[in-house]
């Protein structure tokens, strides 16, 4: 009689145990803030400030450049003649615009690394990125902080990859069958992204809003700053809705408690709805 699920039940006990052990120790592998992510961060609240020096980092970096660019030609950001340079790039869609692309580019860079997780990872990234449009969105129509709902959108299920990448190293580094990790990953990722993400915020001394957003995105009655719980649990739900179908019950995503904090109207719901396409657009051309 073969061994092999006892063996299999003994290395999930193993891989729970250690991921239980590396987050409740805070001994989690954390990526750096990429350099063009930092100088981000710091134009925080004046986006006119070092954007030269942005640039010239961007320009630095062809790599990085050719996405950039890539990503301001694309349908959500453009709306004239095609961007070919990073001066114009910060001529056409100002400072704040071009900030916040770069941002995204180098956030996913560093992110995007489990070879085992690949296609969840994928899935994940396509939905923070259309939520961070979707939050810059709402957040203009109640005419408050625009970037600091772009971070909202985008950081709130951050924690999400730094699982993905725990459980990779363990896989790796316990020689574990990566089919375990694949079976245990979908209730590990709930059990633990938003500890992991708190993790990554405040090493990366991200601002205190998108601490609050994770927080409170599973208690939303019970954060201070409930707006930007708000914010982060309607940006994401919008954009799983989005991603799935053109059919999207705004009405029903308007009367989400989330919804009702934030004052939020269908019609605004619906004008996303029908930028749809440039928001699928988008993430193609950030991806």
């Amino acid at each position: 009689m073969s061994n092999a699920p006892t063996r299999a039940r003994c290395e999930e006990d193993v891989l729970r145990d250690s991921l239980r052990a590396r987050v409740e120790g805070a001994q989690l592998k954390l990526p750096l803030l990429p350099e063009v992510a930092q100088r981000v961060l710091g134009m925080a609240g004046d986006p006119s400030a070092g954007v030269a020096d942005l640039a010239r980092l961007i320009n630095r970096d062809p790599s990085l450049c050719a996405h950039v660019l890539r990503a301001a030609n694309s349908p959500w950001y453009c709306r004239g003649s095609k961007i070919v340079s990073i001066r114009q790039a910060l001529a056409q869609l100002g400072a704040e615009n071009l900030s916040q692309i770069a941002w995204t580019i180098a956030m996913g860079t560093s992110l995007l690394r489990s070879h085992l997780f690949k296609a969840e990872l994928d899935r994940w990234w396509a939905a923070a990125l259309a939520a961070s449009l979707v939050a810059k969105d709402i957040a203009r129509s109640r005419r408050s902080n625009v970037e600091t709902a772009f971070l909202c959108g985008m950081m709130a299920r951050i924690g999400r990859p730094v699982v993905y990448e725990a459980l990779t190293l363990l896989v790796d580094e316990l020689e574990l069958s990566p089919g375990v990790a694949v079976a245990l990953a979908d209730d590990l990722v709930r059990q633990y992204e938003r500890p992991a993400g708190l993790m990554l915020v405040a090493k990366w001394n991200m601002p205190p809003a998108i601490s609050d957003a994770l927080q409170g995105l599973e208690r939303i009655g019970e954060v201070a700053a409930q707006e930007h719980a708000a914010l982060a649990q309607i940006s994401q739900r919008m954009a799983d809705e989005l991603l799935a179908s053109e059919d999207v019950d705004v009405d029903s995503l308007a009367a989400d408690p989330a919804g009702a904090i934030l004052n939020l109207y269908p019609d605004v719901l619906q004008g996303l709805v029908a930028r749809r396409g440039a928001i699928l657009s988008s993430i193609e051309a950030i991806r």
